[in-house]
């Protein structure tokens, strides 16, 4: 759950969903929103609390700030 909320989660897609939360600990999601909804209901709470991981759109304008040349078009393609 913490790696998901910081941002760090490394076997999932890092969005802040159920399905996410399933695949980063390695579980089906059946066992989070059956057997374990007090975890589930946990996890919507901080999801949603102030402070939660930046979407993606606000990781990527960061990305782009520390990185400018990688997002500049290339000059050397050319038509056929």
């Amino acid at each position: 759950m913490q790696r998901l909320l910081t941002g760090t989660g490394y076997r999932s897609t890092g969005a802040l969903s159920i399905v996410q939360l399933a695949a980063e600990a390695g579980v089906k999601r059946w066992l989070l929103t059956h057997k374990h909804p007090d975890l589930a209901e946990e996890f919507r709470h901080r999801a949603t609390a102030d402070g939660a991981k930046p979407t993606t759109g606000a990781l990527e304008s960061q990305l782009r700030a520390a990185e400018p040349e990688f997002f500049k078009p290339s000059e050397t393609v050319g038509c056929v």
